[in-house]
């Protein structure tokens, strides 16, 4: 991620297209996959029914940092602590005039204070969760060795759909550990066959 950036602005100019600007440089090279992606983004709609106060609805969005929308300010500030869960991982925006009268109020900033800090407690718990029980290369390798026609039939689209790789840059495959350790159960399967 850290030579995204770059590597755009070369392409650019080799390709002729726009190259990117430095302020969008923490887009590219924020990770663009984490655990909390998946639930991300969400949307807390809050208004009159929730705070008789209040003259109209106001739209809060809980994403990932480098995809908060340029109109929205931060307002991890006003409902979490820099140390509280997901911190780092979330952005909290809301529209600037929102942003104002809800650190004002004192009623609805303490009950979007306590309503966040649950929202991120189980943030968490779903991200770990996923996390503990999200499959990894190991597991798919162990099914494929109890699911011999599976593997072989993989292993026959490979061999196609990777033969022209396989043919001119023989070392890119070399270094695809786990790609080798499945050709190696096919060709078990293929001896026992």
């Amino acid at each position: 991620a850290d030579k995204a950036f770059d590597t755009m602005q070369k392409l650019s100019k080799i390709l002729h297209f726009n190259p990117p600007k430095e302020e969008d440089r923490a887009k590219f090279e924020c990770k663009a996959w984490d655990n909390y992606r998946i639930f991300l983004p969400f949307i807390v709609f809050i208004d009159h029914k929730d705070f008789p106060q209040l003259k109209e609805k106001i739209t809060i969005v809980v994403t990932k940092e480098q995809e908060l929308q340029a109109d929205l300010k931060d307002a991890r500030n006003l409902f979490l602590n820099e140390n509280d869960l997901c911190y780092k991982h979330i952005w909290i925006g809301i529209e600037q005039k929102h942003y104002e009268l809800i650190k004002k109020d004192e009623d609805i900033k303490e009950r979007l204070k306590s309503y966040f800090k649950e929202f991120v407690k189980a943030l968490d718990e779903k991200a770990s969760f996923r996390k503990q029980h999200a499959l990894n290369e190991n597991d798919v390798l162990e099914y494929f060795k109890n699911n011999a026609a599976l593997a072989l039939k993989l292993k026959a689209l490979l061999d196609r759909e990777l033969a022209h790789i396989k043919q001119t840059r023989p070392n890119i495959i070399e270094k695809w550990k786990y790609y080798a350790e499945f050709e190696k159960i096919c060709e078990e399967f293929a001896r026992i066959v």
